[in-house]
């Protein structure tokens, strides 16, 4: 099954720097939109305690009675609400902008509309400038890792075919060596879904912003199967952070990205060690290829609940169900 997901995710990478490519792409097509909806003019956020822009910034009437200055007077209080709107603070600059609002309206004269501009200076715009880092980095860094677990996991299975694996059920062996092998299967999918939707034809305002959410979600959802075999301070130097950031820009569409990123990126959770023990990631020391060892591997997948579970995606429920009802069955029997 590795092989397999192995060599479906190559197939599939074929043509992933251009998928990286519509990945950047988005960001930026997203940061002034982002910046004009719920970062400057989000009501519910505000209302329910957020810091915004409003919080760290002042306005004034300049000499233009048509435009408003703003001020940035709370570094801090400006940053973090850069952070809550999943916005690095170097893709955002202050600068001159223009936004426009028609208003529609009715009488007895028939339908008549008006179009409002509103000017203003030191607004927060989008950084043309602005640098995403590559997330293939830590998937490339991911893949580095599979020969030598599909060594480990094929003498594994010759010393169970053969009767010399001592001391330990083979039961534990599947359920250990389960867990890489499912994380690599959901990359396989994510990546496939956000090929065919990378292609797609452009669409209406509102339907393609949502589009490329999804996009971005599956891009980072697919990097951040792979970073429990790099470990965390890799992931952060190839550029975690910024991950978590534009999950925060897809807002509720993120939140099953969110609940990946939050696992991940804990120290004590099962996945995070269960890679960390096969392969030695970070100070995880790799266990002895042994009944003992791989039996410790095996407890800690059995210790995750099944919301933990299903938060790694549905390709891995579904494929750990199958294993689990299999492991039921040659336990019984």
């Amino acid at each position: 099954m590795l092989d397999t997901a192995y060599d479906n995710y190559t197939s599939v990478d074929d043509g992933y720097d251009e998928e990286f490519g519509y990945y950047v792409t988005y960001i930026q097509k997203l940061v002034p939109s982002v910046l004009d909806k719920s970062f400057m003019f989000d009501n519910k956020k505000i209302n329910e305690g957020f810091p915004y822009a409003g919080s760290g910034m002042s306005c004034a009437y300049s000499s233009d009675p048509y435009k408003t200055i703003m001020t940035l007077r709370d570094e801090d209080g400006y940053n973090a609400a850069l952070g809550h709107a999943g916005l690095a603070p170097d893709w955002v600059v202050l600068g001159e902008h223009v936004i426009k609002r028609t208003v529609s309206s009715g009488n007895d004269h028939g339908p008549r509309s008006v179009t409002y501009t509103y000017k203003f200076s030191g607004y927060p715009i989008e950084n043309f400038d602005m640098v995403v880092p590559n997330p293939k980095d830590v998937v490339m860094k991911g893949l580095g890792s599979i020969p030598e677990l599909r060594e480990s996991m094929q003498a594994t299975y010759l010393e169970i075919a053969t009767g010399f694996y001592i001391g330990g059920n083979p039961m534990d062996a599947a359920e250990a060596f389960s867990t890489p092998v499912f994380m690599l299967m959901q990359a396989v999918d994510g990546m496939a879904q956000a090929k065919a939707l990378g292609v797609k034809e452009e669409k209406e305002e509102e339907e393609e912003e949502k589009r490329r959410k999804n996009f971005i979600l599956l891009i980072v959802s697919v990097v951040l199967m792979f970073v429990p075999v790099v470990g965390e301070e890799v992931a952060l130097a190839a550029g975690l952070a910024t991950l978590g950031r534009t999950i925060a820009i897809a807002g509720e569409l993120g939140n099953a990205a969110l609940a990946i990123y939050d696992t991940v990126q804990d120290p004590k959770a099962a996945v995070v060690n269960i890679l960390g023990m096969l392969i030695g990631v970070g100070s995880i020391a790799k266990v002895a290829r042994t009944g003992e060892g791989i039996g410790g591997v095996a407890k800690l997948r059995r210790e995750m609940t099944a919301a933990d579970v299903a938060g790694l995606g549905s390709v891995f429920k579904n494929s750990d169900d199958k294993l689990q009802n299999i492991i039921k069955v040659c336990r019984q029997s």
